[in-house]
C-alpha cells in the first residue's frame, strides 16, 4: 500500500468524510459528520449556517473552485477539539487554497464544527 493511501487508511472517520466530500466535490459527504449548525467560511467572511444552508454554497464552492487534489498539513488534538488544516488545489490552475477545520467531541464521535477556506 503507498504511504497516502496506508494514511487515508488510518485517518478517522470524522476527517476521512470531509476528505472524501473535498475530493469528490461532494458537500453532502463533507457535511455528513456537521453539528447542526456549522461555521462556514468560503474565501470570505465566515457565517453560521445550518447543515441544509451550507450545502448549497459548498457546492457553489465546487462549482467555481474545481477540486484538482486535497491533501492534509497537519492534524492536532486538544482534549475535546480536533483541528486539521490543508491545502485544496483548484483544477485546472492547481492554485492552493487553504483550508482549516475544527470537530468537537459529541458523546463518542466528533461533529464537524467549522470549515474556512482561504487564499
Amino acid at each position: 500500500m503507498c504511504a497516502a493511501a496506508e494514511a487515508q487508511a488510518q485517518r478517522p472517520v470524522h476527517v476521512a468524510a470531509v476528505d472524501s466530500g473535498l475530493v469528490r466535490s461532494d458537500a453532502r459527504l463533507v457535511l455528513v459528520g456537521a453539528a447542526p449548525r456549522i461555521e462556514l467560511a468560503l474565501l470570505g467572511q465566515s457565517h453560521q449556517y445550518s447543515r441544509a444552508q451550507a450545502r448549497p454554497r459548498l457546492k457553489q464552492f465546487f462549482r467555481q473552485f474545481p477540486p484538482q487534489r486535497f491533501t492534509w498539513t497537519t492534524e492536532e488534538v486538544t482534549g475535546a477539539h480536533w483541528f486539521a488544516t490543508g491545502r485544496y488545489h483548484v483544477h485546472p490552475t492547481g492554485m492552493a487554497l487553504r483550508l482549516y477545520a475544527h470537530w468537537q467531541k459529541q458523546g463518542e464521535g466528533w461533529e464537524l464544527v467549522t470549515i474556512h477556506v482561504f487564499r
